[in-house]
């Protein structure tokens, strides 16, 4: 038609046997030409010989597509297409793109250009389901459109979350977590770990498939250098690659240190006597192995305020070499030998309560002399050393036992009316055992605390039978009392058992307390997540209804401009008719100068 003008050059052409000639063919579709599909007839002629072809043409054609963009969407979640326009042939000068959907909310619903055009399209349902897209492009009175339909998921929220995140690692001690979440997702899902070190360093890692179809989970980190680590967990939904946020959680990672503790024995493990060597044995250990190096070590005997011995031994590989130590306790009764390892507290320590250790020595008062085989006489002496030899024994006898008596009384009485011991762990026999120690020790005392105006007086015969009618009515009293003792003490010993059986409940009660304050400590972070969620959300929804109202103003002014559109477009095809039937009629009667007027007009 006319609306289509056309250039051809060459139009004639010199050619030889098997030669080839070109020939450049150019067409211009004017703004008003009719869309649709052409055909250009192309002949070529030598002499009677011709040949030809045709040619299609498209003049305004546009291709309409919508694409999706991205993992699939949820149920109120924006999903992302593309609309395109593209021009077949010569395209026209304005294009105007209507997006509709009777499910979703679009943004932007309309715009226009020339084409090649591309829009990029939100999409928005709040239904999990099927919803249909199309978008419509219109030019010159024509109209071209595409649908698509997207397929909404329905949203992944978790209700239920139980983490086991140790609190505290040693350094080069792997990070196990543990964990359950519901509901369970539809299949094996990812986790993302993001790690965040004492320095500010972030890395990412991706545990794939580490959550099994019932919602367990458990991976594993390694934390690099100590100090406080965040641990930030989340959920991949395995559809829609969605992140949900499980939960964010400290460990602290802290450096080994040693751990120092003493160990100390002694031989005889008896009752030595006075003045006999005890031989002491040391040793030092290290439960982490990581200490190479002097350490020092004390001995005391505490009962005697008495530093024993003090040097430095040297540990490598958790223990040090055992040594002996010679020492002679000078007075009878019982010794606490104690040993410090570390006494200045210079090695920093994993545990610095376990550095010392107790050891006790009982050395019993030498005996009194002991007299001769019954029915022999004793040597030959004077009067006063005979009598003063009888009379020292039975006085020594007698008032040992009456000391002995007395405080076996004394230890009855503590027993029955002193207080309960109830500090767990505390020996409640310890007391019994200093009082008979120290009941040994007066007896030692009394050998020498014969009175002088006793010595050297004869006739003591009278004096020894009733002392010694004493002594044994002093030692039954004596037995019975023992015989109390051990009563009591196997009572103490049932009570202590007791006593253990009732830490042992307490600490059992005191995990689980542990336990339950760890899982009340998670709903809490849990709670104060879920709140801060509520928060984004209502920003969230504070910011789309602004964007809507932004969108009705923007397609309010649209549709205005839309209708003065429409309204321009049938003005200019009214006046496009009317100047085609003026040239019409100018072409009729071309000498007419009212039809020229009519069509300059």
């Amino acid at each position: 038609p006319d609306s289509i003008s056309w250039s051809f050059s060459p139009g004639v052409v010199s050619l030889s046997p098997g030669s080839s000639a070109s020939s450049n063919l150019t067409l211009s579709a004017s703004p008003n030409a009719p869309v649709g599909e052409y055909e250009v007839l192309v002949l070529a002629c030598s002499g009677e010989v011709c040949s030809q072809t045709t040619v299609p043409v498209a003049v305004g054609e546009l291709n309409v597509s919508v694409t999706e963009v991205g993992p699939r969407p949820t149920a109120g979640s924006p999903a992302a297409l593309r609309v395109s326009v593209e021009p077949i042939g010569p395209p026209p000068e304005y294009v105007g793109l209507t997006l509709s959907s009777t499910c979703a909310d679009l943004s932007p619903r309309y715009a226009s250009g020339a084409p090649p055009l591309v829009v990029n399209v939100s999409a928005t349902s709040d239904e999990a389901g099927e919803c249909a897209v199309e978008a419509v492009a219109s030019a010159g009175g024509v109209t071209w459109s595409s649908r698509i339909t997207i397929g909404f998921l329905s949203p992944l929220t978790l209700e239920r979350v139980d983490v086991s995140v140790p609190a505290s690692l040693e350094l080069g001690e792997e990070l196990r977590v543990t964990g359950t979440i519901s509901p369970a997702p539809p299949g094996p899902a990812d986790l993302e770990v993001t790690l965040t070190s004492p320095a500010g360093d972030v890395s990412v890692t991706t545990h794939g498939g580490s959550v099994d179809r019932e919602g367990r989970f458990e991976f594993i980190e390694r934390l690099e250098s100590p100090g406080r680590w965040e641990i930030d967990i989340s959920l991949i939904a395995p559809e829609t690659g969605e992140r949900i946020h499980i939960g964010t959680y400290e460990v602290r990672v802290g450096t080994p240190l040693p751990d120092l503790r003493v160990i100390v024995g002694a031989e005889p493990t008896g009752r030595p006597e006075v003045g006999e060597p005890t031989q002491i044995s040391l040793r030092v250990l290290d439960s982490s192995g990581l200490l190479s190096g002097v350490v020092r070590v004390n001995l005391y005997d505490e009962t005697a305020g008495v530093l024993i011995f003090s040097d430095d031994l040297m540990v490598e590989e958790g223990s040090s070499d055992e040594i002996t130590i010679e020492y002679s306790p000078t007075e009878p009764g019982l010794h606490e030998i104690s040993a410090v390892v570390d006494p200045g507290n210079e090695v920093a320590e994993s545990n610095e309560d376990n550095n010392g250790a107790l050891l006790e020595v009982i050395v019993p008062p030498p005996p009194p002399s002991s007299p001769g085989p019954s029915g022999s006489e004793p040597p030959a002496a004077t009067g006063t050393e005979r009598g003063k030899g009888k009379f020292n024994l039975a006085y020594l006898a007698a008032l040992g036992l009456l000391a002995a008596g007395a405080a076996a009384l004394v230890a009855r009485r503590r027993l029955g009316t002193g207080p309960r011991l109830e500090t767990p762990g505390a020996d409640p026999c310890e007391g019994l055992r200093r009082e008979l120690l120290g009941v040994e020790r007066r007896l030692g005392e009394a050998s020498s605390a014969v009175p002088a105006e006793f010595r050297g007086v004869e006739g003591t015969d009278a004096v020894e039978e009733r002392l010694r009618a004493d002594l044994e009515g002093e030692m039954r009293r004596v037995s019975e009392e023992i015989q109390r003792l051990r009563s009591s003490l196997e009572g103490l010993e049932a009570e202590r058992n007791s006593l253990d059986r009732r830490i042992a409940d307490a600490r059992e009660r005191l995990r689980v307390l542990n336990r339950r304050l760890r899982r009340f400590e998670s709903l809490r972070q849990s709670r104060e997540e879920a709140r801060q969620r509520v928060e984004e959300a209502r920003q969230r929804l504070d910011e789309a209804l602004r964007e809507a109202r932004g969108r009705a103003r923007r397609k309010s002014e649209r549709l205005r401009e839309s209708a003065r559109y429409r309204g321009l477009e049938r003005r200019v095809r009214r006046e496009e008719e009317r100047l085609r039937r003026a040239v019409e009629r100018l072409e009729e009667r071309p000498e007419s100068r009212s039809r020229r007027r009519a069509v300059e007009r």
